[in-house]
Parts: C-alpha cells; sequence; structure tokens
C-alpha cells in the first residue's frame, strides 16, 4: 500500500466518490424527460483522470462507460490548444466513429480544475431520442442519420452557448425534449463536479489525485489476478440476426453471423471476431468505438463482477474486430443500429465468459443467454423507433422501452428469472404502462409474461414479456420494419442440452384491422391477450397483405401504422441450461400449472406425462417416455466420426478428474497417464482434450419448426444441430446453423489447456 494513503481514509474515499456518481446519474432523470432516461434508465455518469483513463462508474447502461473516456481523450489530443480546455467548459460529442454507440447515444464531458490545473474528468452519456435527420431504418450513410459533432463546446465558462444550443435543437423534431436532454447531462456533471471538489476540500488534493491513481492500479492488479485464476484455453460463441436487401423490388432476408473466439493465457485475454460478417448498406452496422463500448458490458457483468468497475478495465483486454466487417465498419457506414449490433455482440462475448467461468468451477455465475437486447428491432416485423404525431397533436420522436424487460439465461441450479430487466444496465426498468399511453398514441391490450418462452432445458430460460398495442389517435403514425419470415430465425443460445429459445415465435406482427371489426368483437367481450392468436383471429398479417405498402425507401423499410391496427411484440429470449429430459418432472409439473409452459411442450420436449384426472406427474410413464426420446436419438443422430468406436472409461482405468468442463463432460487422467474427455453420465470416451468433442458425438441437424413457431409458409433461415452422447443419448449442446452462409463444421466450443 502507498504510504501516503491511510487504508481506512482510501475506503472512505472510494465510497463516498460512488455516491457523488449516484447522485450525479439521480439529477439525469430529475432533469430529463426522457422515456429512455426517466422510464428506461438509460444513462452513465463516470469520473476520469486528468488523461481521460477510468477512475470509477456509477452503476447504469454499460455500455456507455467506454464512451466518455474515449470523448475525453479526443479532446485532450484536438482540443487543447484549440479552442481550449478551460474551467467550465463543456464539449458535446454525437460522432459514434470517434465515440459513443449510435449518433442518438450523446456524450457531454466537462474538465474539473483545483486552483487551475486540470485534476479530473467526468463524463455523462444519454440516449436522446431525436436528433434530426432521417427517421430510423432509412439511411445507408450516418450523413442521413442526423447532425454530428466531434466535441463542440456547448458550455463555456459556465455558461451555456444558446447559439449552439439552439443551433443544434432546432435541427430535431422535438427541440424541447432534446434541449432537456442535454441540459440532465450538464446538470449530472455539474452535480458530480461540485461533489469531486467537496471532496478535494475534505481530503486534499495530493490524496485525492494519489487515490484516484492507486484505484486504476488496484482495478488492474484485480483484474489480473482474476485471469490468472481461471483455465488457459479458448472458446466459442456464434449467433446470427439479419438485414435484408431488395431483389426484384421485394426484401429478401440476408443472415449475419457473429464468429467470437475468447483466449485466455495467465493474465491475457484476447477476444476475435474474425468471420463476422461484412459491413452492410443499410443502418446495421457498429462501428469500432460502438463495439468496443459492448464488450464492456458483458466482461464487467460475468467477469469482472466484483472488482470496481471503470473503463479502462477494457484496455487489459485485447481484441481483434475486422475493418469492414459489421461490428467495425468504414466511414461513411450507417450505423443507425450500432447499439442493436453492439449488444448483439455482447451475447457471443458472454456465452464465451461463462463456459471458461464454469471450468473454474464458479458455477454460481454461469448463465445461458440473457435477453440482453430487445427484439423489436434486431428481428422482423415491425419496430418502435416511431415518427407522426400522437393523440395530443404532439410530434413522436422516442421509442418504447419495454425491450428493457429483459428475461434472464438458465444457470447451472435455477431456471432464468421472468422478465428480469437486462444486465446491460444493473438499474433498467421498462416503460410505465399509462406513461406508454399517455406520450405515444398506443393502447396497450395485453402485457405479460409469455407462455413457452423460455428456453427449455434441466433449468428454463425466464419467460419473456409479450405486448400487444392498439394504434389509436393517430393518422400518421409510422415505424421502422424488417420484412422477413417471422420466427425464423434464433438470436440467443442455450448452454450444455439448454435450447436457445422456446416455442414462440420471437419476432413482431403487425396485424391490420378496422375500429368497425374492434369494436364488434369488443361488444361480445372478445379480447386479444396473447400474440400468437392475433393472426387466427384478430386481422390479416400486413406481411402478407397486398395492400399494405413494404416498399424500400432508400436504404429500409418504414411503415404506416394505420389507427386500429394491432402489434404484437415479443422482446428477447432466454436460453435454458442443461438437457430438457433430465429437468425434475415435477417442475415441469409446476411450470404447466403457472402457465410457464403448455401441456404440450410437457410431453414433446420434457417427456413429461401428466394425468390430467389426478393433475400429477405419472412418473412410471414419463420415466418410459423419456427413455423412448433418448433411445430415438440414439438412433436418429448421424455419427460425424464413423470409424470412432464407442468406448467407455472404466471405472479402474480412472486416476483422477482434472476438470469439469461442461454438465456433462468431464476430462479425466486414466492410469496410463492419458487424458480423455468424457461423458459423465455414462463415461464414454470422446477424445483427447486437444481435440474437438463434438466430431464424436452424433449429431441430429432440427428443422427448428419442430421446436418453435415459425411463421405459416416461410422457410426459416436456420437449424437447430443438436450434439448427443453416443453412449447414453445425453443432449450435450445444442447450437444454430444457417446453412446460408456457415458449413456445418461444429463449432469447437470447448478447447481448455490442462
Amino acid at each position: 500500500m502507498d504510504k501516503k494513503l491511510d487504508p481506512i481514509r482510501y475506503e472512505v474515499f472510494v465510497r463516498r466518490l460512488a455516491t457523488v456518481l449516484e447522485e450525479g446519474r439521480t439529477a439525469i432523470a430529475m432533469v430529463s424527460g426522457s422515456p429512455a432516461i426517466v422510464e428506461g434508465g438509460e444513462c452513465m455518469t463516470s469520473f476520469y483522470d486528468a488523461d481521460g483513463n477510468g477512475v470509477l462508474t456509477a452503476t447504469g447502461t454499460l455500455f456507455h462507460v467506454v464512451g466518455s473516456g474515449d470523448a475525453i481523450k479526443y479532446t485532450i489530443k484536438e482540443y487543447e490548444d484549440d479552442p481550449g480546455i478551460n474551467d467550465g467548459d463543456q464539449f458535446l460529442y454525437m460522432d459514434p466513429y470517434i465515440a459513443g454507440t449510435h449518433l442518438m447515444d450523446q456524450i457531454i464531458v466537462k474538465p474539473i480544475f483545483y486552483h487551475g490545473k486540470r485534476v479530473a474528468w467526468v463524463g455523462t452519456m444519454t440516449h436522446t431520442g431525436d436528433i434530426g435527420g432521417l427517421l430510423r431504418g432509412l439511411s445507408t450513410e450516418i450523413f442521413h442519420e442526423g447532425i454530428r459533432f466531434r466535441g463542440i463546446k456547448i458550455f463555456e465558462g459556465g455558461k451555456v452557448k444558446k447559439d449552439v444550443l439552439e443551433c443544434i435543437t432546432q435541427q430535431c423534431r422535438d427541440p424541447e425534449l432534446v434541449t432537456i436532454d442535454y441540459l440532465a447531462r450538464v446538470a449530472s456533471n455539474n452535480v458530480c463536479s461540485d461533489g469531486f471538489m467537496r471532496l478535494v476540500e475534505k481530503f486534499g488534493i495530493e490524496f485525492v489525485e494519489a487515490a484516484c491513481k492507486r484505484f486504476r492500479e488496484d482495478t488492474d492488479k484485480l483484474v489480473r489476478a482474476r485471469l490468472r485464476s481461471l483455465p488457459d484455453g479458448t472458446w466459442r460463441q456464434r449467433t446470427y440476426l439479419s438485414t435484408t436487401k431488395s431483389v426484384e423490388g421485394k426484401e429478401e432476408p440476408v443472415p449475419l453471423k457473429i464468429e467470437c473466439a475468447l483466449t485466455k493465457v495467465g493474465d491475457q485475454l484476447t477476444l476475435d471476431l474474425t468471420g463476422t460478417s461484412p459491413q452492410n448498406a443499410d443502418y446495421r452496422n457498429a462501428t469500432l468505438a460502438s463495439a468496443r463500448s459492448s464488450m464492456f458490458a458483458p466482461l464487467c457483468t460475468f467477469l469482472f463482477y466484483d472488482i470496481p468497475w471503470n473503463s479502462g478495465m477494457l484496455d487489459m483486454v485485447n481484441y481483434h474486430i475486422p475493418e469492414g466487417s459489421f461490428l467495425n465498419c468504414r466511414f461513411p457506414a450507417s450505423c443507425g443500429l450500432g447499439t442493436e449490433c453492439g449488444i448483439s455482440l455482447m451475447g457471443p462475448v458472454a456465452g464465451c465468459i461463462v463456459r471458461m467461468l464454469y471450468a473454474a468451477g464458479l458455477y454460481e455465475y454461469v448463465n445461458a443467454s440473457w435477453a440482453a437486447r430487445g427484439v423489436s428491432t434486431a428481428g422482423f416485423g415491425p419496430g418502435v423507433w416511431y415518427g407522426g404525431h400522437s393523440q395530443s397533436g404532439g410530434i413522436v420522436g422516442q421509442g418504447t422501452y419495454d425491450l428493457f424487460a429483459g428475461a434472464g439465461g438458465a444457470a447451472p441450479h435455477r431456471d432464468g428469472v421472468d422478465t428480469g430487466g437486462i444486465y446491460v444496465n444493473p438499474t433498467s426498468c421498462i416503460s410505465d404502462g399509462e406513461f406508454t399511453e399517455m406520450y405515444w398514441p398506443l393502447l396497450f391490450m395485453a402485457r405479460r409474461q409469455c407462455t413457452d418462452s423460455g428456453g427449455y432445458g434441466k433449468f428454463r430460460g425466464g419467460l419473456s414479456l409479450e405486448t400487444i398495442a392498439l394504434v389509436y389517435g393517430s393518422k400518421d403514425l409510422t415505424t421502422d420494419f424488417l420484412p422477413g419470415p417471422e420466427g425464423g430465425e434464433v438470436r440467443s443460445y442455450g448452454l450444455f442440452g439448454g435450447y436457445p429459445m422456446g416455442n414462440i415465435l420471437g419476432d413482431s406482427v403487425l396485424l391490420l384491422t378496422s375500429e368497425e371489426e374492434l369494436r364488434e368483437k369488443f361488444s361480445k367481450a372478445l379480447y386479444p391477450v396473447a400474440s400468437s392468436e392475433l393472426e387466427s383471429f384478430w386481422g390479416v398479417n400486413a406481411r402478407k397483405s397486398s395492400g399494405f405498402n413494404l416498399q424500400r425507401q432508400l436504404g429500409g423499410v418504414r411503415v404506416s401504422l394505420p389507427e386500429y391496427s394491432l402489434i404484437g411484440y415479443m422482446y428477447g429470449s432466454a436460453g435454458g441450461y442443461g438437457d430438457p429430459l433430465d429437468r425434475d418432472s415435477l417442475e415441469v409439473a409446476e411450470d404447466v400449472k403457472n402457465e410457464a409452459i403448455t401441456l404440450e411442450t410437457a410431453h414433446k420436449i420434457y417427456g413429461v406425462v401428466i394425468n390430467l384426472e389426478r393433475r400429477e406427474v405419472d412418473s412410471p410413464e414419463t420415466e418410459k417416455k423419456r427413455q423412448e426420446m433418448r433411445q430415438e436419438r440414439l438412433s436418429k443422430g448421424q455419427k460425424l466420426t464413423p470409424e470412432k468406436p464407442i468406448t467407455k472409461l472404466e471405472p479402474t482405468a480412472k486416476k483422477s478428474s482434472l476438470m469439469r468442463i461442461s454438465e456433462y463432460l468431464d476430462i479425466v487422467e486414466k492410469a496410463d497417464g492419458t487424458k480423455v474427455i468424457c461423458c459423465i453420465k455414462c463415461g464414454n470416451e470422446f477424445c483427447t482434450p486437444g481435440d474437438n468433442y463434438k466430431k464424436y458425438t452424433l449429431r441430429i441437424t432440427r428443422d427448428i419448426r419442430e421446436m418453435k413457431k415459425v411463421a405459416e409458409g416461410v422457410e426459416p433461415l436456420e437449424y437447430y444441430q443438436e450434439y448427443i452422447c453416443p453412449g447414453c443419448g445425453t443432449l450435450l449442446q445444442v447450437d444454430t446453423w444457417c446453412p446460408l452462409i456457415d458449413s456445418d463444421e461444429p463449432v469447437w466450443d470447448i478447447d481448455v489447456k490442462v
């Protein structure tokens, strides 16, 4: 310990610094009227040292932490001399090629001075609903998206530059709302800088500077120690999402792939995204700054969960994101969905991390895929980025934030949390229903946890949120729209035999109806309560209507939302954990009782037979059914390495268990000194640890329509690849596979060094 720092005073200082940041974050919500901030909590305030190195961050949106640091370093590099960095100045950044995630996630940074010397910075980053430019979904280059600023002084000498502020806000559709968003960031920075100076007055500037330096050094030591405590190896995860392109006047889906390999050696961690799809012609791209910011969230949440967070953590991680990919697009590519692309990256990064943690025996920190993003903007169908006017005549320039009700992924000892929130923002909450109905021309018909939405598994994924909204009170409401095979894509992952999602569509649907039809049904006490019933009774799917305009306009599709149309939204999917046939049959029966799953799913997926008369599990029939299902796997599975005979480890041949690498796989040292990956259940020997165990499994390539809902008349883009132990029929891993852009080579997800 630095002899200049008393340990008790140091800890008191750190706690008070964190409290100051929370006061700043509270100030944002007190000033701003933005639903993203007030309702969704999408904001972040952080402290940095005089050179822009991260010191400490508040709770809030984790992919907003790195952006302020990038902005500060750019300010120092470019503006130190001209126009100068002075006490009371605050700089506005709106350029994802420099800092942040997309133009709507904006940053204001403020230097903190003590006796004329710059001693620290504070930065606040939030989402703003409108920045001018084209409405979401139409841009093909960043110039279409709205105004960009690379560090313009919005405050100078402690006073707002009114000419600059009005120049910015008057280019937006809702200048008053945008103005208070800017002032909210300024307020947060002012609260935090004042609080920082109070700490300087209490502890002295030398102590404060030494404590901030010590804090960064402690973080570095803790991060390095955490990495050294984990096994060396490489872990891989692949996920998909889609965009569209126009072919002979029709929109066709274009699948996109994220390939992530995480390699850990000693205290070094490297993320390699080689193999990720090229950048797109529309707005589904992320800049390098955006991708970096997004990687921060899973690293902190899953790996550095108990280490105080700051942006410097990312500097301790090596990464390769190919330039020209849609996660590192080249200027001037449009990146309006930079957050969505970046959040899509969080899934595979987290998938790699949790496999590494499992191999380290840290089971309590392992989760299957969380619904870290709302499908409404990454999936097919209508999105939530509205335009037009509200029922009161006001301009609609915001998106709704029900997508923050993410479902939690399943874990080794428990189910996922139903609509548990999103881990990228520990303080997130969804929009208040009445606030939504007041601000937007929408009326909720339903807002509920969706039956069968959690990924199947020994422990199931949490249930997702679904809503049904009625367009009411507006004649010109529009939204973004991604035409495609609804339900034909899987965008999450399961762990160790768990499925990525349940039996749901997983996409949004626009139903065309009329006031007369609705009033007639309402008069008969009929009411839509689930999105699964919409198309069969409540209207015509807009995608199937010849009279509905789904024509591309520049870079994408926006659609009119006729008054009295219905929109069914499905938000995110959480993965399951473990083989569904290992789930406690009583838990399955309880799920049926609580409408978490259907009776059909209990029988078809979990192999549980329920006696309807007695309303209880028929244990003998359940055991028989499950054995039949395992046998079916063994008979249908394709042997990927036919020449490999089935061999089982004899108990007398086992010397010791070296490492458990998944729910069902163990690395064993045999009596003769050789090492082999074995099935924990039956002892089947797969291969040596330096080989891909999946090559020695049975594989069933399954049409996802056997396991989940897909819209009628469309072909899915992906398949499930089920990897099965040839010795006992246990489901070891379920991957998604898109034959349009990938070979069927098994993903080598676990390559651990022992």
